[in-house]
């Protein structure tokens, strides 16, 4: 928490909002710490940051159950940093880097309008640096 200033997103002050009220105004953010879901998939952590939260797919789901897909945001995303071949392994399964870039996609994979990287090529070799940047 900032001890000074504000954070002003589309002119409202969200510096002490709550972290699911930043959320639901577009702000993501990826953290230094991956903060992965390391026993799931790699689609099953984009699952879960793109999931908007709306009761009705809840229900919807309880009675037409089907396997979730990912949304256009997200297979963007996905296919953007070359993860289509590991969407279904479990995340500690992967080698660092590319848990780094899950980490990144999972935030964008909501769709944000802002998103904050907190060190986003924190412990990549220099390969996996420049790798990240392109």
């Amino acid at each position: 928490m900032p001890s000074t200033g504000r954070v002003l997103l589309n002119g409202e002050d969200v510096s002490r909002a709550p972290v699911h009220i930043r959320s639901r105004k577009g702000m993501a953010r990826s953290f230094q710490s991956l903060e992965l879901f390391e026993s799931l998939s790699v689609r099953d952590n984009l699952l879960i940051a793109a999931d908007d939260g709306r009761v009705r797919h809840y229900v919807r789901d309880l009675f037409w159950s089907k396997r979730p897909t990912l949304n256009p945001i997200a297979l963007a995303v996905v296919k953007e940093f070359g993860l289509i071949d590991v969407l279904d392994k479990r995340v500690d399964d992967l080698p660092y880097g590319q848990r780094r870039l899950i980490a990144v996609a999972r935030a964008m994979a909501g769709s944000p309008s802002v998103l904050l990287l907190d060190e986003p090529a924190a412990g990549l070799g220099d390969d996996e640096t420049r790798e990240f940047e392109a």
